[in-house]
């Protein structure tokens, strides 16, 4: 059973919500942005998109996330 997000995860999540707000972005750009890992940011756009609040799209190897 996964455990409950931390509060950190919770707060990027939330961060994240904000800068997608503005416009859609790469996973890897998103992780500059925050501060933090690709799989770190990665996670929590999972997260993010399996609550259905984003989507991503291919934008050649990269993923592009949007709010859904």
């Amino acid at each position: 059973m996964p455990k409950a997000p931390t509060k950190k995860v919770r707060e990027r999540k939330k961060e994240i919500l904000a800068l997608l707000q503005k416009r859609p972005l790469t996973t890897s750009k998103i992780a500059d942005i925050l501060d933090c890992t690709l799989s770190m940011a990665y996670y929590s756009l999972k997260l993010l998109r399996s609550e259905g609040k984003v989507e991503c799209r291919r934008g050649g190897k990269a993923l592009v996330w949007m709010l859904k």
